[in-house]
């Protein structure tokens, strides 16, 4: 396992960077990008036997 910097943890992934809200598209800044990944997980609910500590 590669072990990470804190920079490198915290750089964005140029991958996650072509996901926009209209679909796979133009790159997004990556203010937007974390902005708008956190708005989509949000809306997600766990399941109920997912387990507290792994919440």
């Amino acid at each position: 396992m590669d072990i990470k910097t804190l920079e490198e943890l915290q750089a964005a992934d140029e991958r996650t960077l072509a996901f926009t809200p209209l679909g796979l598209g133009g790159r997004m800044s990556p203010e937007d990008s974390a902005d708008f990944q956190q708005r989509v997980i949000a809306r997600l609910e766990l399941a109920e036997d997912v387990a507290a500590w792994t919440r």
